[in-house]
């Protein structure tokens, strides 16, 4: 993962980087005003991401919620310094979405799938920020370690847990899921 500071005294704006060939590009991110280059997912990322949308979507399809399970390619972004690319999310709050249909405030729940190049900035400073944004769930999917870490920051709550295991939400208890079925496509 690569960072660029463009003038170390003056942060870049979100209104700059909206501009700029960055945002263009479509794998930077902007944190805190500082540029962030994400790597292309490779298919592992991919279908374990897909997996737990369409597990998400299963629940919120069988529980009647009237919510969006959103990926990649819809931006978070905050304040006047900061646009994030969450792999997944799921938000049922329409007032978090401003009149173009991007998210001002975090989603009110975050996944991650963590790549070798990413994983230390998706677990300190895009982990911070979106607890900033007022997000209320932070999922962490590790494929090495086959594990989702859940982190409700409301709550105070943290948990890890393995393929053995049943994903418990305490954002929304409806949400809960079989290790194994998120890891389902890369486990054969």
């Amino acid at each position: 993962m690569a960072r660029l500071m463009l003038d170390e005294e003056e942060p870049m704006s979100l209104y700059d980087f909206l501009r700029s060939r960055y945002y263009h590009d479509g794998f930077w991110e902007l944190c805190r005003g500082e540029l962030v280059a994400m790597s292309p997912a490779v298919s592992n990322h991919d279908f374990t991401s897909n997996q737990l949308s369409y597990l998400f979507k299963l629940s919120i399809g069988k529980y009647n919620m009237r919510c969006r399970v959103g990926g990649p390619n819809t931006a978070v972004m905050y304040q006047d310094n900061s646009y994030l690319l969450p792999d997944l999310f799921v938000s049922c709050d329409k007032s978090r979405v401003n009149e173009k249909g991007r998210y001002i405030l975090g989603p009110e729940l975050v996944v991650e799938v963590l790549s070798p190049a990413t994983k230390s900035y998706c677990l300190s400073e895009k982990r911070d920020l979106y607890k900033d944004l007022g997000t209320d769930e932070y999922w962490v999917v590790d494929m090495e370690e086959k594990s989702v870490l859940v982190e409700n920051f409301k709550a105070g709550y943290i948990a890890r847990f393995y393929l053995n295991d049943v994903i418990k939400s305490f954002y929304n208890s409806n949400f809960d899921f079989n290790v194994k079925d998120v890891f389902e496509d890369i486990l054969g």
